[in-house]
């Protein structure tokens, strides 16, 4: 069993998957994917370290200019055929129109659960990962490029205290952070959650 956070920035840069399997002891693991298009792999400004990472397994390179969305797409259906998913958190501004198409792939829209990421929302799944974090209770295989999205990111606070990961500010892509944080800040917990897709 486990929850799902994607965050699919552009579309010539990452990508990413996170599935968080908590246990009934407090921990988790973490399991992720991770895509990037084939310009970024071979000419764009990170393309050193993404050739690195597509060497080691830890990123896939599709598409050419841009990333292929169906690869996206259908590992996203694969993962719920695979697990037991009982939510897929995401960030409506970007990722609704390819959920709109998974769902025709076989993505079951009923786990699908809208998470913008402004401070006011992003706050509370960030301070329950952190505090799993300190606590050394997410686990992971060793990853060179989850090391490097969670060490480019940078944390922002609105007026009144909340806080979200930012982009802007970070030093480098954090689309794995972002989605660790909307998978293992939820992971745990019971309440049922509304549900719904953005239709364009």
């Amino acid at each position: 069993e486990c929850v799902v956070g994607i965050d699919l920035a552009s579309a010539t840069d990452l990508s990413a998957i996170v599935a968080v399997f908590p246990d009934d002891d407090g921990m988790a693991f973490v399991k992720y994917w991770a895509f990037c298009s084939q310009y970024a792999a071979r000419s764009g400004k990170r393309s050193r370290e993404y050739r690195k990472f597509i060497a080691n397994g830890e990123l896939v390179a599709t598409g050419e200019d841009v990333m292929d969305e169906a690869v996206i797409r259908r590992t996203l259906v694969d993962i719920t055929r695979r697990y037991q998913v009982k939510a897929i958190y995401y960030d409506p501004a970007f990722a609704a129109g390819l959920l709109q198409r998974a769902v025709v792939d076989g993505l079951p829209e009923s786990i699908l659960v809208e998470h913008p990421q402004y401070a006011k929302v992003f706050d509370a799944p960030l301070r329950e990962t952190e505090r799993r974090i300190y606590e050394r209770k997410l686990l992971h295989e060793r990853s060179e490029l989850f090391d490097f999205c969670i060490a480019n990111a940078v944390c922002e606070s609105n007026s009144y205290g909340a806080r979200r990961l930012s982009k802007k500010r970070s030093t480098g892509p954090i689309d794995l952070a972002v989605a660790l944080v909307m998978a293992a800040g939820h992971a745990f917990d019971n309440a049922s959650n509304q549900v719904s897709v953005a239709w364009l």
